[in-house]
């Protein structure tokens, strides 16, 4: 008998996971501290100029991530492995900084800041989509624990970028310029550290530490797929109208231990498949594989078609009458929603992290006080992670998503009355709790509405889903910055457009129906059009 192994590669990839979310995403979410001393140093520059340091950034990290899952496949097909992407995330990263902190001209810090947002997108955005490979039956709670990196990694980063800042004060010209070198230097030693144990799992190296990680009481218990569907068999052709009820209890329950049974010890060449097409990270991809595969419960089953389209889906074959194209789902009332919500709302989401800083000065408060607001960003980020899912499960993704943004509507409204550091901390963590859900209710929705039967399609959905994100990552803060700078310095006109912004993005979430009403539209459309494709 096989000797379970003492320590699974699958936990050392998770904690590589956690450090590259920490460095990766806590260095771009504590960027906003270097607004203020880059104003100093460059005062003809306006504040929607010096927004775009943090806006390029994000934008360079997303795209750059698209790009990483053919750089990904690139280096399978020469023999080499991911870690050197991971690897090659911490160099840009430091020749990112390294650039912008020895430029002369603002121009030159923006170039830098493109070349920091290709580590970004090498590094954090891309670590989770390999995360997620090595863990079937917990995939959500290990990738929740990793990304919880992300809000560790912004209270570390803002209090370490304003401690050097601090330190360098009244030592050199320009404190930023060491700073960032010091930053950079320490990405690299991070993700250097990160990558040696980011690799792709083998074949069947998963389906086989899961299958010797379940209880000899479990296995006990369990009775042989095999067995369990030619019961199924049976009892579908009985045809006795009094047992019909008890019947039907039966076969909800000898379906469910079935497909339990083929999921966990058949050792699929469908799952292994499924994993091979899930190696493409993304932008997202830390989220995407979690809508990639349905979940089974006894309540999915009320007849028995339904149990022979779940059972083909769990071997590959997909059910004949629920197949939609990807023209059919983009152009579904769920996705179009989706998208228009995610294209207005991203012209505020950067817009209290990016404010915040140069706002705290403005009101007579020391540099120095930045990091204990930023540091509250990280803080609500990180219990997101931790408590949110439950939340999504009971009250549905597309309401957490609408009841988050009107929170978010709110805290914009009510920012520029925080006049005190205890104010805008609170309201910081606030916004970092609920701002998160941006990154993870959209898939979870596609996948509620989508993944029965088309679950091939959820990543490209949640691809093009990323693709209206752009324009207001990209000119949302700037065009904030203008706002702030032709109002004479105050953030009042700012902060209620982001907060009309988030509210009509709620608004638009209101109109996404539920999964069973898009399903049903689904349905009626192939009836309605039968040779549609």
């Amino acid at each position: 008998m096989k000797a379970k192994p003492t320590l699974y590669h699958g936990h050392l990839v998770l904690l590589s996971t956690f450090i590259l979310n920490f460095v990766g995403i806590g260095t771009f979410l504590s960027a906003g501290i270097y607004m203020s001393p880059l104003s100093e140093t460059f005062p003809q520059v306006g504040s929607g100029t010096l927004a775009l340091y943090c806006s390029v950034q994000i934008l360079t990290g997303l795209v750059s991530s698209s790009v990483g899952g053919i750089a990904e496949d690139l280096l399978e097909s020469k023999g080499l492995g991911v870690q050197w992407l991971f690897f090659g995330g911490g160099v840009f990263m430091a020749l990112g900084l390294f650039w912008s902190s020895v430029s002369q001209r603002f121009s030159g810090v923006l170039v830098g800041s493109v070349v920091t947002g290709i580590g970004l997108g090498f590094g954090g955005l891309m670590a989770g989509g390999i995360a997620v490979l090595w863990f079937e039956a917990l995939r959500g709670q290990m990738l929740l624990l990793a990304m919880s990196g992300q809000g560790i990694g912004n209270v570390f980063f803002a209090w370490a970028t304003s401690r050097v800042l601090e330190i360098n004060e009244g030592v050199v010209q320009d404190p930023w310029r060491p700073t960032m070198r010091w930053i950079g230097a320490l990405c690299l030693v991070l993700c250097t550290i990160a990558s040696v144990n980011m690799r792709i799992p083998l074949t069947g190296e998963v389906e086989e530490y899961e299958r010797e990680s379940m209880t000899i009481n479990e296995k006990e218990d369990r009775p042989l797929a095999g067995s369990t569907y030619g019961s199924l068999q049976s009892m579908s052709q009985t045809k006795n109208p009094r047992r019909r009820s008890s019947i039907g209890t039966e076969i909800k329950k000898s379906c469910a231990l079935a497909l339990d049974q083929i999921r966990r010890d058949s050792g699929d060449h469908f799952q292994v498949m499924l994993r091979k097409d899930r190696r493409r990270s993304s932008a997202l991809g830390s989220f995407q594989a979690i809508g990639a595969t349905p979940v089974i419960t006894l309540a999915d089953f009320e007849d028995h078609d339904t149990i022979v389209d779940s059972l083909r889906s769990m071997l590959g074959e997909a059910p004949e009458e629920n197949v939609h194209s990807l023209k059919d789902l983009t152009m579904s009332r769920t996705h179009m929603c989706l998208n228009t919500f995610t294209f207005i709302s991203c012209f505020a989401l950067l817009n209290m992290q990016v404010l915040l800083p140069p706002y705290i000065k403005s009101i007579g408060m020391s540099s120095s006080l930045v990091k204990y607001a930023l540091a509250m960003f990280g803080v609500g980020n990180f219990l997101s992670n931790l408590t949110l899912g439950g939340v999504a499960d009971r009250l549905g993704a597309s309401r957490l998503l609408a009841f988050a943004f009107v929170i978010l509507s709110i805290l914009f409204f009510i920012w520029p009355h925080c006049t005190t550091i205890a104010s805008l901390s609170a309201v910081a963590f606030a916004y970092g709790y609920f701002s998160c859900t941006i990154v993870s209710m959209p898939v979870i929705i596609l996948a509620n509405a989508f993944s029965d039967s088309s679950s091939e399609h959820i990543l490209a959905l949640n691809g093009i889903t990323n693709v209206f994100k752009f324009p207001g990552y990209f000119f949302g803060p700037y065009l904030a910055g203008l706002l702030v700078e032709h109002s004479g310095g105050s953030y009042y006109i700012a902060s209620i457009c982001s907060g009309i912004a988030t509210l009509t993005g709620s608004c638009l979430l209101l109109m996404v129906p539920s999964a069973e009403e898009q399903k049903s539209q689904l349905k009626q459309n192939m009836q309605q059009c039968p040779s549609y494709d």
